[in-house]
């Protein structure tokens, strides 16, 4: 700038004694427009062509339809004519005016046109770029303005912030009231920071609400503005993006049908979009991109009377998402880790330490050993250490369903798939177990069609629905148990070879509770302690002798005989002491069960105890001792087994030796 011109800038405001009032962030900016050289006789603010401004509009979409809520009703109550309102951007381009006809009229005349830039560095000060560069409220009147096109303008601003945590602010634009310079009126920025203030309240109001929302994984939300006959997107969490699989990208005030398939895909849920119906939690199949994928959705209708809004919130639960809630609510949850588990015996540390070292892979594990050992235990500790111990595990006992219903538990079902089907379908184990670990105990009983089913979804790593005909992808580690010899069952052809390699990657032998004697007392005592402490009683101890019986019996039913024994005596007694003749009494009561006409013979508890009398019986008397226990039992292998203080295998043995199969 040459210095006639600064001199007569000088004189002018010199005369004005405008000079010694200006604030200091004003005088500031005066001295930067001079220092850039900027001509404040020939400057003139930039001007966006049409089309560069529809991209300044798209880039600015957030406050531009929240703030022309507020301004579209605010405008109407000017008490003057001929002063009108103006939103910015965070650049200070003018998004949009407010006014009379008059208000527009004057404004064009004075460069204030949508799409022209009031930036500092080519007009020098204003109130709009500098209240946007000190992030405050700011009026800059008449002859402040450094050039001379604005002398005659008086502009109140005040900015568009949205304050964060950790001291971050997000600058969206703000909005002025501006006028002639006769109209100027020191309270008009008080008014203009009003309407800042309910500009920034909407802001917070849908930023809070993705936050809050986006805190909840796999659970998704979407509001849409219909009130224009159109469903815009008005707000989303960020976890809708991941539900839905589509990129992160900026959809406010983009159509829902540019997020969701549009007709005629996804007719189910367009017809509860464009009815506005109100649903709630109901499954619903959506096509993505093509890509198919179920989701439980819910709608609820949301009106803002004040700004004209009316739309729905559609919630969206993600299959893992519900999938989690129904493991952590259906008693599958893994509860037990390896920190937990009892026992100190060398040969069940070496298995716990193999088992923790399978872990960390995603091999399928075959978990064998007899009734009782604490499989399910062994298979939630393995979850616990894996990488997935964050998600789901489900279990499954394969010999506890029918046969008619184990494909369904186990893969699902789809509305109207067969006769008596539940509306909206079923969500099988597996689905349930996605991303997680599906333990299936009992796999020696599963059925040979189940088994190649079962084949074929390992190998393809995925599933179909009964009665669909959409696959889903299945990450899940399959952990299964048996106490059930299949080799023999494979020669027998009751059960897959392959299935069985498949199946056995890694292979555990959890050792019975009598190959781990010096584990005995260390769970008697610990399950005591749970069990007094579960229906407050005071902690009971064992007698000499019983923790002698307990060191020599063959505990058929392993550690689970061991809990559910002491459970029951504890429940009964209120001794301080468990004597000998409170498990010769709890034996005695359990095989008056097997056999009502109570013709057994009572349980010897002394030294010389079952596993001692089992291994002391000649080749001419335990045939006699067999037939006789059977007789007792009613022939149930397991209560003859258990009876005799034998596993089931070796009662097999003996029964196909002496030929009594």
């Amino acid at each position: 700038m040459s210095n006639k011109i600064y001199s007569n800038w000088v004189q002018l405001h010199n005369d004005s004694n405008l000079r010694k009032n200006l604030a200091d962030k004003i005088s500031d900016s005066w001295y930067e427009s001079f220092k850039a050289n900027i001509d404040p006789y020939k400057s003139k603010p930039f001007i966006y062509s049409n089309k560069d401004f529809e991209k300044v509009k798209e880039d600015s979409k957030s406050i531009y339809i929240h703030a022309n809520y507020v301004l579209e009703r605010m405008y109407k109550c000017m008490p003057k004519t001929n002063l009108g309102l103006a939103l910015f951007d965070k650049n200070a381009c003018l998004l949009k005016l407010y006014g009379s006809d008059y208000f527009m009229t004057w404004a064009k005349e004075n460069y204030l046109v949508k799409g022209v830039v009031l930036s500092e560095n080519v007009i020098g000060t204003n109130a709009i770029s500098l209240g946007l560069r000190h992030k405050q409220p700011i009026s800059v009147v008449g002859e402040e303005n450094f050039s001379k096109f604005a002398i005659d303008i008086a502009s109140y601003f005040s900015p568009v912030i949205l304050e964060l945590e950790k001291n971050e602010m997000i600058v969206y634009g703000g909005v002025a009231i501006i006028g002639p310079v006769t109209e100027k009126d020191n309270n008009l920025l008080t008014t203009a920071i009003a309407i800042s203030r309910e500009i920034n309240l909407q802001l917070f109001w849908f930023n809070n609400l993705t936050t809050l929302t986006s805190a909840i994984n796999g659970y998704g939300i979407i509001g849409i503005d219909q009130s224009s006959g159109k469903n815009h997107v008005l707000f989303s969490n960020k976890n809708i993006f991941d539900i839905l699989s589509i990129p992160h990208i900026d959809i406010y005030y983009k159509t829902l049908e540019e997020v969701i398939d549009p007709y005629p895909k996804n007719k189910k849920f367009w017809k509860i979009i464009n009815n506005s119906e109100i649903v709630t939690d109901i499954t619903i199949n959506l096509s993505i991109n093509n890509n198919q994928i179920y989701v439980s959705m819910s709608t609820t209708p949301f009106f803002e009377h004040k700004f004209h809004i009316n739309g729905l919130s559609i919630h969206i639960n993600s299959t893992e998402r519900l999938n989690n809630l129904i493991s952590n609510h259906t008693g599958n949850n893994a509860r037990f880790t390896f920190s937990t588990i009892i026992g100190k015996s060398e040969n069940y540390l070496e298995i716990l330490n193999h088992a923790k070292a399978a872990s960390f892979n995603n091999s399928n594990i075959l978990l064998l050993g007899e009734s009782g050992v604490g499989k399910d235990v062994i298979a939630q500790a393995i979850h616990n250490e894996s990488p997935r111990k964050n998600k789901s595990f489900i279990a499954i006992n394969c010999a506890a369903l029918p046969k008619d219903l184990i494909s369904t538990e186990f893969f699902g079902y789809d509305e109207g798939a067969f006769t008596g089907s539940r509306k909206g379908g079923n969500v099988g184990k597996f689905e349930l177990a996605n991303n997680g670990t599906i333990f299936l105990d009992e796999i020696g009983d599963m059925p040979l069609d189940l088994q190649a089913t079962l084949l074929r979804v390992i190998e393809q790593k995925s599933f179909m629905r009964i009665g669909s005909n959409i696959s889903t992808k299945l990450d899940v580690r399959i952990i299964a148990a048996t106490n059930k010899n299949l080799i023999e069952k494979i020669k027998q052809r009751e059960f897959r070879e392959d299935l069985f390699y498949r199946l056995a990657i890694i292979r555990i032998n959890i050792p019975p509770l009598r190959e781990r004697t010096e584990d005995i007392l260390l769970l008697a005592n610990n399950f005591i302690n749970l069990i007094c402490e579960r229906i407050n009683k005071p902690p009971v101890t064992l007698s000499p002798e019983v923790k002698d019986f307990f060191m020599k019996y063959s505990w058929p039913g392993n550690v689970r005989e061991l809990q559910n024994l002491l459970e029951g005596i504890i429940q009964i007694y209120n001794d301080k002491t468990i004597t000998l003749q409170h498990i010769k009494h709890y034996f005695d009561t359990a095989f008056q069960l097997y056999d009502q006409s109570k013709t057994y013979v009572p349980l010897e508890l002394h030294s010389s105890n079952a596993l001692a009398v089992n291994k002391n019986m000649g080749n001419s008397d335990t045939k006699e001792k067999i037939i006789k226990a059977l007789d007792l039992n009613k022939q149930n292998k397991t209560r003859t087994a258990e009876y005799l203080g034998i596993s089931r295998r070796t009662l097999y043995r003996k029964l196909d030796e002496y030929d009594l199969l």
